[in-house]
């Protein structure tokens, strides 16, 4: 699941077929690829996305009119593919890694040599980081700049496999989610932990995104997405939010405007606000829906009746 730079969600389900919703342009719109379920996708232009598929294969596909272009094809397991803001699209395999250019142009990621990937993250500044490893010796690879900059690994302190990332909004902060359930953020810099992992979720956490404000969600197969304030000593907000039927959270993804956090499941997508302000939005239209609605006048005559907020 990704945001468009205009808004609109696209969701891959299991039987390859891409879901547009919400924003502008093409929502509503389904469009279905060859080569079995959507494993990833990445928009890499307000009418164009990259769409990777079980059979390994990359597609290029233009919403318009639903033509699919193979980019890349391997025959290893795939696991996921990110953007950076420049169009540049990280594609990763059990074995390979690959950075694909705005232009085209493929080249393996620097500094990485192995296999066992299980997930990648870019940042805002063209940081990228890498999940690999072995059950019992997980590691992160992450550079400052994934054309430029030497990579680092670290060895990140968590029991079990890291199975998400997340960069925050200023590429300062790394988060990781793992099957160990925990998240622990990380200080791009040095490598360093920022505090305590974060505890909470009853299972994986498959799935993290930021919000501008430097807040943190978390989702889990556990079914719920849980909030944190990163800068606060006790950093859990609220109660956990529940996923529709208590189903697995496997992705997660903030609006472009940072309004909204979508989590899915396949093409099962439930939107909550995302961040302060966008919480205390939706209580006052709650609020004024309730207290300026058709019966307000039968719970309070006599009274002036105003938008609460």
């Amino acid at each position: 699941m990704a945001y468009g730079p205009t808004g609109t969600r696209a969701v891959g389900d299991s039987g390859g077929a891409l879901h547009l919703s919400g924003g502008r342009p093409h929502s509503g719109v389904r469009r279905d690829l060859p080569g079995g379920g959507v494993r990833g996708l990445v928009w890499t232009g307000p009418d164009t996305v990259v769409a990777a598929t079980a059979d390994g294969v990359l597609h290029g596909v233009d919403l318009p009119t639903g033509e699919a272009e193979v980019l890349t094809s391997r025959r290893a397991a795939f696991r996921g593919l990110w953007a950076a803001g420049d169009g540049t699209v990280l594609a990763a395999w059990d074995d390979q890694v690959l950075l694909r250019a705005p232009d085209g142009r493929s080249a393996p990621l620097r500094g990485f040599s192995g296999s066992g990937v299980r997930t990648a993250a870019f940042g805002p500044h063209g940081e990228v980081a890498l999940s690999y490893g072995s059950v019992t010796e997980p590691r992160v690879l992450w550079a400052g700049d994934a054309t430029r900059t030497p990579p680092r690994v670290v060895r990140t302190g968590h029991r079990l496999f890291v199975a998400s990332l997340a960069f925050s909004h200023d590429g300062r902060t790394l988060a990781t989610g793992s099957d160990d359930r925990t998240v622990a953020l990380w200080d791009v810099r040095d490598g360093a932990p920022r505090g305590a992992p974060l505890t909470g979720h009853g299972d994986t956490v498959r799935a993290l995104a930021w919000s501008a404000e430097g807040r943190l969600a978390s989702g889990a197969e556990d079914g719920t997405v849980r909030l944190w304030d990163t800068g606060s000593s006790e950093p859990g907000l609220g109660l956990p939010l529940r996923y529709a039927d208590d189903r697995p959270v496997t992705a997660l993804a903030a609006s472009p405007d940072g309004r909204e956090l979508a989590a899915a499941n396949g093409p099962f997508t439930v939107v909550w606000p995302f961040g302060a302000r966008a919480w205390t939005e939706l209580a006052c239209e709650v609020a004024a829906g309730v207290r300026l609605g058709p019966d307000a006048a039968g719970y309070a005559a006599g009274e002036r009746l105003e938008n609460p907020c």
